[in-house]
């Protein structure tokens, strides 16, 4: 295919053995060298290849200063979706880390989270020496019982940690992650699992809840407003029926027209495609809902359930509230393991509505970085943009780069290159 020449594999062969050697400072060393090379001979984009490798390298090599100073440590994370709990022990011993211990367990319908963590945490120590220091995702409802018991057992100070301070707070946020991941990764695995099979009873529906639709709308102070719809069914989240809004249309921090706005759009178009989902949830209480019912109403839209997740008090996820269409509170006709699963849908949209929304504010941002440098208007902007391919690949460019620009003078160049580095 010719993608690669013989040279350029043989080198790559040769960077891929030292890596694993960890000899990353020859690679860099070998790299350097190049760049250098390519620079003085003009030949720029070469150089640029080798200097997004060193810097790659560097990134990957850095060494991970997560736990300083903490010789023996264990953090508990956990993650849950409407049937499992998985919960991770991270073993750090001497400073190291040791990897985790991996646990699985199912929920029963009368279980909450933090009862089942109690559990497992006194169940685990019983046979597990545990460290000084064991960090929790969640406050023990028999913090100080367990602390004094464990410290009697194994004679020796043994302390709970549950904070939202740093480090703690960084520490749990990574583990947490790979719980989350690892939950992910089961449901997608598990092709039996029914996402949806339970959901019904809650809701005394005769017919099974196939499809489910969550909208959500977020915005930083008005501005930059998206709008996101995430679809989930049997197999868990459709990604393929995934949707962004941009809602600059929309008068700032007017929600309640946003949820409207994109409610009908995306309604519209299931309606042509005779898709229309069996329930639909938005991130919100009765404004939101208000809205929901006056677009179903308006499209001649029949046999929907229309619920509304309202943030508990205090945010607490503990808290949270089921609006139905006739504004009425339904939460307690609502198992706990069928709230979870709503949970994690209404916690879906809003990641999915904020991934897009601070996307779009960064480019925002950066785009109008280059408008307050002196020199620059709209077309040059556009020109040096259409030049690096966006905007992160300016942020990446030397002063030669950015002078190859056609328009672009050396002392312009310059110019951007000092003030984005200022920012």
């Amino acid at each position: 295919m010719d993608y690669i020449n013989k040279s350029e594999y043989d080198e790559s062969l040769q960077n891929a053995i030292l890596f694993l050697q960890g000899k990353n400072d020859t690679i860099i060393k070998n790299l350097t060298s190049k760049m250098n090379k390519h620079s003085k001979s003009l030949e720029y984009e070469k150089a640029s290849d080798y200097r997004d490798k060193i810097s790659m390298i560097r990134s990957i090599a850095r060494p991970k200063k997560l736990i300083e100073d903490h010789a023996d440590v264990d953090i508990i994370s956990s993650a849950e979706d409407h049937k499992n709990i998985f919960i991770d022990i991270f073993v750090i011993r001497n400073g190291i880390n040791l990897g985790n211990i991996p646990f699985q367990f199912k929920i029963k319908v009368y279980m909450s989270k933090n009862s089942i963590l109690d559990s497992f945490i006194k169940q685990y120590y019983l046979k597990n020496i545990p460290p000084n220091k064991i960090v929790l995702s969640h406050k023990s409802e028999n913090h100080s019982t367990l602390e004094t018991y464990l410290s009697s057992k194994y004679n020796k100070k043994i302390k709970l940690i549950y904070s939202n301070r740093k480090p703690y707070s960084e520490w749990l946020s990574m583990c947490t992650i790979n719980s989350e991941n690892r939950m992910r990764n089961f449901s997608l695995a598990d092709k039996k699992n029914n996402y949806l099979e339970n959901l019904s009873e809650s809701f005394q529906q005769s017919t099974k809840i196939q499809n489910i639709i969550c909208f959500d709308i977020s915005h930083f102070s008005g501005s930059n407003a998206i709008g996101a719809s995430v679809w989930f069914n049997k197999n868990g989240p459709a990604k393929n029926m995934y949707r962004k809004y941009n809602l600059d249309h929309i008068n700032k921090s007017d929600d309640y027209a946003a949820m409207k706005d994109i409610l009908k759009r995306r309604f519209e178009k299931l309606k042509h495609e005779e898709n229309v989902p069996d329930m639909l949830i938005v991130d919100g209480g009765k404004g939101q809902i208000t809205q929901a019912n006056s677009v179903v109403k308006e499209l001649g839209i029949k046999n929907i359930i229309i619920l509304g997740l309202v943030k508990g008090e205090k945010r607490k996820s503990d808290n949270d509230r089921v609006i139905d269409s006739r504004y009425n509170d339904i939460t307690l006709q609502i198992s706990s393991v069928n709230m979870r699963l709503l949970q994690s849908i209404r916690d879906e949209a809003h990641r999915f509505a904020i991934t897009g929304q601070r996307k779009r504010r960064s480019k925002t941002t950066y785009a109008s970085l280059l408008d307050e440098v002196p020199g620059i208007g709209e077309v040059k902007k556009n020109e040096i943009l259409n030049f690096f391919g966006g905007i992160q690949g300016v942020l990446k460019a030397s002063v030669s780069e950015l002078s190859r620009v056609p328009g672009i003078s050396i002392n312009i160049a310059n110019n951007i290159y000092t003030y984005l580095k200022k920012k």
